[in-house]
Order: structure tokens, then C-alpha cells, then sequence
């Protein structure tokens, strides 16, 4: 499954400055709901935070993947936000997490999850990739650079 499939330019934040992780994940769960992925934000939010109450998803890097699977998901879904200035996360590297994708998934979804993770990970393994995006002026251009970087992966 392509990244360009599940994430649109309506759902990246560019740009953005916040407190704190729940500050982010809250942002990233509204535009999830604002694209009509949620059945339920609040649950979705709950399902949200107990993953990462089982091990934070911030890869170093200066990348989070916040993830969840819940029946609170009408349809699968990506987001994106980037945080110049970084926010903690607690990264096991201790380094402040820039570049952000949330993952939603219906529970009814079998490997989907799993199958965006991987798409993810193989392209965020690219320092130049991820630096780049983190530094996109606009949704536009975050897109832009993923559809770029899934033609050259394929």
C-alpha cells in the first residue's frame, strides 16, 4: 500500500510549535476526524494513548509514529505534522521528534496497520527524506516530496 493513498494534503500540518506530545497527538487525531476517518475521536484518542502507554512510538530520529487499531476508526487513514522547533516525545535518544505520522486503522483491518508502518519505516530511513519533510513550507510540498519518494522506491 502506497503512503499517498492513505495521506492527503488536508491532512498534514505544516510548520507547527507545541507544548508537549499530547498536544501533537491531539492535533493529529483532529485531522483525522476532519478528514472523516473517526467514527468516535475520544475513543480513537483513548486507543491512542494506551498504545503509546505500552511503548512510546518516537523511532529517534526525530520521528513518532503514533499508532492505534480501534473499532472508534471509520476507515483507514494517515496524517502528518511537522514541528520545527521539536517537541519531547521520549525518544529513546532523548532528541526532540520533528516529523510526525499517526496511523488510524479500523479494528476490523488486518495487516493494514502493519503494512503502512513498513511503507513508512522503508522510506523514513533517508536522513535527507526526513529532513526535507520536517522542513516543507506547505502541505503541498510535503506531498510533493512523498509521491517523489515513493516513485523512485518503486
Amino acid at each position: 500500500m502506497k503512503i499517498s493513498e492513505l495521506l492527503t494534503k488536508e491532512g498534514i500540518s505544516v510548520g507547527n510549535s507545541f507544548a508537549d506530545k499530547e498536544s501533537v497527538i491531539d492535533c493529529m487525531i483532529g485531522l483525522h476526524e476532519q478528514l472523516g476517518n473517526l467514527n468516535d475521536r475520544e475513543e480513537f484518542g483513548k486507543a491512542v494513548i494506551a498504545r503509546e502507554a505500552k511503548a512510546v512510538t518516537a523511532f529517534g530520529t526525530g520521528i513518532a509514529v503514533p499508532h492505534a487499531k480501534s473499532a472508534s476508526v471509520k476507515r483507514a487513514g494517515l496524517t502528518a505534522v511537522t514541528v520545527p522547533q521539536g517537541v519531547d516525545y521520549g525518544a529513546q535518544d532523548g532528541e526532540p521528534c520533528r516529523l510526525f505520522f499517526m496511523i488510524a486503522v479500523p479494528d476490523a483491518s488486518t495487516d493494514t496497520h502493519v503494512d503502512v508502518l513498513a511503507g513508512l519505516m522503508r522510506m523514513l530511513v533517508d536522513s535527507s527524506f526526513t529532513k526535507a519533510l520536517a522542513a516543507a513550507g506547505s502541505p503541498d510540498e510535503f506531498m510533493d516530496l512523498i509521491r517523489t519518494k515513493e516513485e523512485r522506491m518503486e
